[in-house]
């Protein structure tokens, strides 16, 4: 049990600094999908240019604050390794703290990043992308196109789910590891007790012997 719980923790601290770090990426790719409606190339009297485009302008101020906290996340990350908490086979007290920040910073975060990339990605879904795409193909071939598949969208819903899935795995994590370490405590004070009740029962077959020489 021992053995498969710090191989459990390995893995979901490693897996918890790697979706930290995943989630700042993301921030840099969330509105390439909306490029092409700021394009000089589109013209903006298409209604579906011009709600892709007031979709693009309206997802900026979001981007630029999630860039930050998921940086702040990622530092979080970094001191569960500064604590060793991937690696430690006994936690204390600071491996328990920096655990609960980074939990409540990850989920906090990443509720934060789901509401806003659902309530985008429904107005996306509301745009006619073929339509764009044919105008764009019959004016200027060249010119890459978009999809109507949203997958900067579902990326950061994979990622910002990831995040709270192990976030919320790390907090079990803690509390096995709470539960391993009392066990292990009962298990070497039960040795302990065997084997001082060994060394008394030989202390005392010794003073039998000793007496017999004295009498």
């Amino acid at each position: 049990m021992k053995i498969n719980q710090m191989k459990f923790q390995n893995i979901v601290v490693k897996s918890v600094f790697l979706f930290a770090a995943l989630s700042v990426f993301y921030t840099l790719i969330f509105a390439s999908q909306l490029y092409i409606f700021e394009s000089d190339y589109v013209v903006i009297f298409l209604e579906d240019v011009e709600i892709g485009s007031q979709l693009y302008r309206a997802v900026q101020p979001f981007n630029k604050l999630l860039f930050p906290l998921t940086i702040g996340y990622l530092f979080c990350g970094i001191s569960l390794y500064v604590f060793m908490t991937q690696s430690r086979r006994n936690y204390y007290l600071s491996n328990y703290i920096v655990i609960g920040i980074t939990t409540v910073c990850g989920i906090a975060l990443s509720v934060y990043a789901l509401i806003n990339i659902f309530s985008y990605m429904s107005t996306y879904m509301t745009i006619d992308i073929s339509a764009i795409n044919q105008y764009i193909d019959d004016r200027y071939p060249a010119l890459m196109k978009s999809t109507a598949f949203p997958w900067s969208f579902i990326i950061g819903i994979i990622v910002f789910l990831g995040n709270i899935i192990l976030c919320g795995l790390m907090t079990f994590n803690a509390f096995w590891k709470a539960k391993v370490m009392k066990q292990e405590k009962i298990d070497f004070a039960e040795i302990d007790a065997e084997i001082y009740a060994r060394w008394a029962k030989q202390e005392e077959e010794l003073n039998r012997e000793a007496d017999k020489y004295e009498s």
